[in-house]
């Protein structure tokens, strides 16, 4: 749809140019470009075009990220299975992805990604003055003792550091960097991770829980916490509260002190299996026989259900459970009779109904989440189940009546008849333990269950997408929950993998699969506003404004606007003696509507469709009757492309396409401003990153030809080429913090030798960017001394 939608927009627009006589342009203003980061470079940006002034430059450039989201490939070690993700936010000045550190757990330990060295699998700890290596270690891992350091920790580092092996304890330079490996600090394979407060990391292991806190590690709970059990989950609240899950029950913390739950205390079973907690009174926890929930006072093994009035035993299960057959019927009923301490399904219903937890799951819960809605989520190995005002929905299967005597097998192949045995005699388990059968044999009328989507496969994470939906990381692939309905989330291919670990920080979300780490970050909404004190050589009362914003709106593109507004100040009203009679101000403006998509991972498209409005005088010239005023729309179209050379851009863009313009007699009309811009910019890459930089450098040299389309054809080939401006710029970066231009522009029009230099600053931090740029005085030049600021914020 949107690109039919481009496509209409586009044979509209140039329909335009066979409007009118072409011989000169008006109302240039159209052509005084916007931004002071362009500007610094020399005027080249076509094919960067990566900001909002997108909507001068190139639409296209709308669908590049940051202004319309991306996904990011991060390849694991060669050779491992990643089992779970933790980011940690850096402090520094990054609004996306980048301002987090990222960890991950393999079958060969714990790993972080580094921008220099890839992935590591140590700590790297700087000497103080007069270090020895214990005393590294015991500011490293203070919670160990110097015997355990000294005869378990520091044998392993003599070798690996090739440190002075003949002296049990060395003497270290001031400055002098040592590995510690993390299997070392951790003494055993990591089980779970997850990132805390104040950028502390958690890690659970077969021998305990672990965090990492800076560059200080401690062991928790070794007094009355986990001490040395094996860690299955973790999960810290908004309050600071700690939940550790255990195959011997759950530890909490909060403040200092640690309590142990367990099956005496109400937990369905002693093996936790994942962790959800809203606030201290708000708590789930999955089990391997179902779920529990505390209350902040003590754990529930049941909830309280109020039946209306002539309600039975069997018109609970139907008003409680969704959707359900006549055989598990009459099992939920008999439970809730025991729950109830009733034998009889005639018996009376009390005013008060008890309802467990644990009735509605067949197997483990392998995950649990609350939604926004109230609503709490499970995900077990035989599909999804939601938990809302005290209902039970059941995703993943359909009924039907058996016909015919058969068993399970045979009736799953009339549904799925290219099953491979394997996969038959797994979704026959299932459907014979989801029904709670005793047998694979069925009857004729026999009501059953069987799994009929993917929502019914084992579900390894729940968790939010960039724009609040639930994703399931099922078996089948990635799925979505929007309005009432599971659907494939086929982003990035996620829908035909299972992901293990959902994260979401601000507008970036984190997806582990088996073997890669898939990062979206979300396009970001923008605003920008430049500031020019045009001409300042030739008037002080002229001014250019330029304010754009744009928004990207999934699953469609990138939308943008923008209001351009040239002042050129006051001016004289004579009559034909040259008697004054007045004054009057003219200026020009024009209203943008942008938008930009993406066609493929390396080919983007845009258009701009511009409003027009020219307001040079309210009276015409000498004996000309009317007002110098004019209106005329026009039309942008742009592509920007990825190259074969990594790192290396092209753009085309054709502007001001459209009808020419008149102001009180027609047949004085002046063609529209056309051009075409074709641009380059390369910034040196290696995978993902550049490669001429280090951790904090980047560099991008850009290249802009401009040629004007008035008249296009009149002039001989070598003069048509003489007729092009060239702009070249470069742009050096420092943590994307502080940026520096400077550019070239070749005009051979521009007065006194064709020719003029720029340059520019920048400064970002968090969500604001502010530039700066400056054409030098010289001496007969008409820009001379041209300052233009901006500054561009994003939310």
């Amino acid at each position: 749809m949107r690109k039919g939608l481009c496509a209409i927009l586009l044979v509209i627009g140039l329909a335009g140019a066979v409007y009118g006589d072409i011989r000169q342009g008006a109302v240039l203003f159209l052509m005084i470009q916007p931004g002071a980061r362009a500007a610094g470079m020399g005027q080249a940006f076509s094919a960067l075009a990566d900001d909002p002034t997108a909507t001068y430059w190139n639409p296209a450039g709308l669908a590049i990220y940051p202004l319309a989201s991306k996904w990011h490939e991060i390849e694991i070690p060669e050779g491992d299975t990643l089992y779970s993700l933790a980011v940690i936010k850096t402090g520094g000045l990054a609004t996306n992805y980048k301002n987090y550190d990222l960890y991950i757990v393999t079958n060969r330990g714990l790993f972080k990604l580094t921008e220099k060295r890839g992935w590591i699998n140590y700590e790297q700890i700087e000497a103080e003055e007069g270090d020895k290596l214990s005393d590294l270690l015991l500011r490293l891992l203070p919670y160990m003792d110097k015997n355990e350091i000294t005869s378990r920790i520091m044998p392993n580092l003599l070798k690996i550091n090739r440190l002075d092996s003949t002296t049990a304890d060395p003497e270290l330079l001031a400055g002098q960097r040592i590995k510690v490996p993390y299997e070392v600090i951790l003494g055993a394979q990591p089980t779970c991770i997850i990132s805390g407060s104040h950028n502390s990391l958690y890690i659970g292991t077969k021998n305990g829980l672990f965090v990492r806190d800076g560059e200080r590690w401690e062991r928790l709970g070794e007094s009355g916490g986990p001490g040395k059990r094996e860690i299955t989950c973790v999960y810290e609240d908004d309050e600071g509260g700690l939940w550790v899950g255990t195959n011997d029950g759950l530890f909490a913390r909060r403040g200092t002190r640690w309590y142990h739950y367990t099956t005496s205390d109400g937990l369905p079973s002693m093996k936790i299996t994942d962790i959800f907690v809203k606030a201290s009174k708000y708590v789930w926890v999955g089990t391997d026989m179902g779920a529990g929930y505390f209350d902040g006072i003590q754990w529930k093994r049941t909830y309280q259900y109020s039946p209306p009035p002539g309600a039975n035993w069997g018109s609970i299960v139907d008003s409680l459970f969704s959707p359900i057959t006549k055989d598990k019927r009459e099992l939920f009923i008999q439970e809730i009779l025991a729950a109830n301490r009733q034998d009889n399904p005639s018996s009376p219903v009390p005013s008060t109904v008890e309802i467990p937890f644990t009735m509605p799951f067949e197997s483990s819960i392998t995950a649990v989440y609350g939604d926004k809605t109230g609503a709490t989520w499970f995900g077990t190995e035989y599909g999804i189940i939601r938990f809302v005002s005290g209902r039970w929905y059941f995703y993943g299967y359909s009924a039907e009546k058996i016909k015919e005597d058969t068993d399970i097998a045979s009736f799953l192949k009339t549904k799925f008849p290219n099953l491979k045995e394997s996969e038959l005699n797994k979704l026959v388990l299932q459907t014979q333990i989801f029904n709670r059968l005793n047998t694979t044999e069925v009857k004729a009328g026999q009501e059953i269950f069987y799994p009929s989507s993917p929502a019914s496969g084992y579900i390894y994470r729940i968790g939010e997408g960039a724009t609040g939906e639930l994703l399931f990381g099922t078996s089948y692939g990635t799925l979505t929950f929007k309005n009432g309905l599971f659907k494939y989330y086929t982003h990035n291919d996620l829908h035909t993998t299972p992901v293990a670990t959902i994260t979401k920080r601000g507008s970036e979300v984190w997806f582990n699969t088996k073997n890669r780490v898939s990062v979206y970050s979300r396009g970001k909404r923008w605003l920008s506003l430049m500031h020019v004190k045009w001409l300042p050589e030739l008037a002080n009362d002229l001014y250019y404004e330029y304010f754009t914003g744009n928004f990207y709106l999934e699953g469609w593109g990138t939308f943008g606007t923008a209001v351009t507004f040239l002042s050129m100040g006051q001016n004289e009203w004579r009559d034909e003696q040259g008697n004054l009679l007045g004054t009057f101000t003219s200026y020009d403006m024009a209203f943008t509507l942008s938008y930009g998509t993406s066609f493929t991972d390396w080919l983007r498209f845009g258009l701009n469709l511009k409003f027009i409005y020219s307001h040079l005088a309210e009276v015409g010239a000498g004996r000309e009757r009317g007002k110098g005023i004019a209106t005329d729309f026009a039309v942008d179209a742009g592509i920007h492309s990825d190259t074969p050379v990594p790192g290396l851009k092209w753009a085309a863009v054709v502007q001001n396409i459209g009808p020419n313009i008149s102001y009180i007699d027609a047949a004085q009309s002046d063609p529209l401003p056309r051009n075409l811009k074709l641009g380059l910019a390369f910034t040196p890459v290696g995978q993902d990153e550049a490669l001429i930089r280090s951790e904090y450098n980047r560099f991008t040299l850009a290249l802009d030809i401009n040629k004007d389309l008035i008249g296009i054809g009149e002039k001989k080939f070598k003069e048509e080429l003489d007729d092009i401006i060239g702009n070249v710029g470069i742009e050096y970066s420092y943590a994307d913090f502080i940026m520096l231009r400077a550019g070239f522009v070749r005009d051979k029009y521009i007065p006194p030798d064709g020719y003029y230099f720029t340059f520019g600053a920048g400064l970002r931090y968090a969500n604001f960017q502010f530039d700066f740029a400056h054409i030098p005085k010289k001496e007969d030049l008409t820009l001379s001394g041209t300052t233009r600021v901006s500054l561009t914020v994003n939310f």
